[in-house]
């Protein structure tokens, strides 16, 4: 099976749709399995173009990522907060379930749709040498600190990761957890960071800025694919070949 990997599109729908046509991607074709490892929305202004796009695609892996438990937790507030301003939640919700006539958000509408969307989605999807998550995948934390909290914490491998922790997992580091060697016995493709960050501790060069490396993030045991979309107007498309796992295939 060919596989056509991105993530943390963020709503660009433009900018995907032109990286997948350049990797040469075929909707219909029953040998292409597109995945995407999270974020799909907030940031961009195409949101619903991006969704439509999606859905008409069969052959398709969703994973969840931190983005879309952001939205669902504003659902099920009722309100945003300011993170969901900065964050572009907001502004996804607008696009999505603006009331024209009362000027706000339709919140019993928006439920429906993204419950319909994040019920596609799950946690993570695995071949027979790779796993494809969105941060990471559950580790052990020493500490309550927030899940979006990384810095100086305490971690340590999950040999039962697949039951773990998963609302964690999607906020960690994938490039830091990588090289401190919370690794599976299989290569993990990630998203969430910014694959520059890879490039930077590995060679050097900038994090951001002219000369910041934006192509996907290869060490052993990890490819990150997050070409930060909101700061590059750019989408990575990996290409991978790899057998499916037989439970996949029966589902």
């Amino acid at each position: 099976m060919k596989l056509f990997v991105c993530s943390d599109l963020h709503g660009f729908y433009t900018q995907f749709k032109q990286a997948l046509e350049e990797k040469g991607f075929e909707k219909d074709n029953p040998n292409y399995l597109l995945i995407v490892c999270g974020d799909l929305f907030d940031r961009g202004k195409e949101a619903v173009k991006l969704w439509e796009y999606i859905k008409s695609i069969n052959n398709k892996i969703l994973i969840r990522g931190n983005h879309e438990d952001l939205m669902m937790d504003m659902i099920q507030r009722g309100y945003p907060l300011s993170h969901d301003i900065n964050n572009g939640t907001l502004n996804t919700a607008k696009q999505f379930a603006w009331n024209k006539d009362f000027q706000e958000i339709d919140w019993n509408n928006l439920y429906s749709i993204f419950k319909c969307i994040v019920n596609q989605t799950i946690d993570y999807y695995e071949t027979k040498n790779y796993i494809f998550v969105h941060g990471w995948i559950p580790v052990f934390v020493e500490d309550k600190l927030p899940a979006y909290y990384t810095r100086n914490r305490q971690f340590a491998f999950n040999a039962d990761w697949r039951n773990g922790d998963w609302s964690q997992a999607r906020w960690l580091n994938g490039i830091q957890m990588n090289a401190e060697g919370l690794n599976p016995d299989k290569t993990v493709v990630c998203g969430h960071w910014h694959c520059s960050y890879g490039h930077h501790i590995q060679s050097g060069s900038e994090e951001f800025g002219k000369y910041a490396i934006w192509e996907p993030y290869y060490n052993k045991g990890i490819i990150a694919i997050d070409r930060c979309t909101a700061y590059t107007k750019e989408v990575n498309i990996l290409v991978l070949e790899d057998e499916l796992l037989e439970e996949n295939v029966n589902d």
